[in-house]
């Protein structure tokens, strides 16, 4: 439930990303520590529950699930230093990644 939430959390606090400004430096780290910590953590308690089980399934599929999306949430700073564009003006959007 902690991912989940933290990915909510994120977006609310990216909000203005998504109506195309950039975020300041403080919030992006913030939002981005509350995603990483959460699958890091789930990751450690996952891979604790592998050595007190002394077995790798059913316990090393959510480490590897966390592992999978830190991967793919790897920070890029695009968001900070770059706006969008004009949600309008189809010439100058980007669609966000």
């Amino acid at each position: 439930m902690v991912v989940p939430a933290s990915l909510f959390w994120r977006g609310r606090i990216f909000k203005s990303y998504w109506s195309g400004q950039p975020i300041a430096p403080a919030k992006y780290l913030y939002g981005m520590l509350s995603i990483w910590t959460a699958l890091v953590f789930g990751g450690i308690i996952s891979l604790l529950g592998c050595f007190a089980d002394r077995s790798l399934l059913p316990n090393l599929l959510p480490a590897l699930l966390a592992f999978m999306f830190y991967a793919t949430l790897w920070p890029s700073g695009r968001s900070m230093v770059r706006s969008m564009g004009d949600a309008e003006d189809a010439g100058v959007y980007e669609a966000p990644r």
